[in-house]
């Protein structure tokens, strides 16, 4: 699809509701992007930002850069996209969902202190604040913002929690009982 990314464009709002659907957005809403154009007409130097790349929320929050390879030599009049994201080598922890439903609670006095320090660094150190939010004063009344104010706690929600994941253990509650 060849869209801008803006409120007024068809396309856009199409696409937008699907991807509220699946959870999808895209990567340089957490990490920012300095892309310029994906697609140059040269006769007539028009240009746009029509390319883009969507994933799921919890894999834009580890996005590092978002990018263009405008430096290339390139025979197509759109630029290739591309975006680093950072991924965790180790498998999560999931509970077996067999039998009685047993509840699990994360132990923060078991919990690798330095480790969640260093994750949580990591993570939050990828999310770039909109720029909108730093620049704009809001009456709480009326605000055309909110949907960057919720993305951006969302973003530093999500980079707590996976900060958490391989440091606190998850144990039994039945642990904990007498």
């Amino acid at each position: 699809m060849n869209f801008e990314c803006k409120k007024n464009d068809a396309g856009f709002k199409m696409f937008t509701s699907l991807c509220d659907d699946f959870s999808l957005v895209r990567p340089d809403k957490f990490c920012g992007s300095d892309i310029r154009y994906t697609y140059l007409q040269e006769t007539t130097n028009n240009n746009s930002v029509i390319d883009h790349s969507y994933v799921s929320k919890n894999l834009a929050i580890v996005a590092k850069q978002y990018f263009s390879f405008d430096n290339i030599v390139n025979f197509y009049d759109h630029l290739p996209i591309g975006c680093d994201i950072i991924l965790d080598d180790k498998p999560k922890f999931n509970p077996p969902a067999r039998g009685k439903q047993c509840r699990y609670k994360r132990r923060w006095d078991k919990a690798d202190i330095v480790k969640y320090y260093s994750n949580t660094y990591t993570f939050l150190s990828t999310i770039t604040v909109p720029y909108v939010l730093l620049q704009h004063k809001c009456n709480i009344s009326y605000c055309v913002h909110w949907d960057s104010i919720n993305e951006l706690y969302n973003a530093i929600v999500t980079a707590l929690s996976l900060s958490m994941e391989e440091c606190v253990p998850l144990c039994n509650e039945r642990m904990w009982s007498g």
